[in-house]
């Protein structure tokens, strides 16, 4: 979890949901207390394709209401890179 967070939302040994800014508390009510994660039902995760061991980082601004524009950076092969552009799917958060 603490990938995805920019140091300006987290200070060293700080818990996720006392850095978050408060217009995205909303997204922390399914973090597990002691590990940080994102808790979402195995049958969700199976109706999406998983990235979660990519290094995605979300690109909106700290004030956004929902976090689903993001970029990853992954080496290909020596100085080659791919260049990954997200938009994602947050149906899931959405009530």
């Amino acid at each position: 979890m603490h990938d995805i967070l920019a140091d300006s939302y987290e200070a060293e040994g700080e818990s996720m949901n006392s850095a978050v800014d408060e217009s995205l508390k909303v997204f922390t009510k399914d973090i597990h207390p002691e590990t940080g994660e994102w808790i979402i039902p195995e049958d969700e995760i199976k109706k999406r394709l998983d990235l979660r061991k990519k290094r995605i980082f979300t690109i909106d601004p700290k004030t956004a209401k929902d976090l689903d524009d993001a970029l990853s950076v992954e080496q290909i092969e020596g100085s080659i890179y791919e260049i990954g552009v997200h938009i994602a799917d947050v149906s899931y958060f959405v009530q």
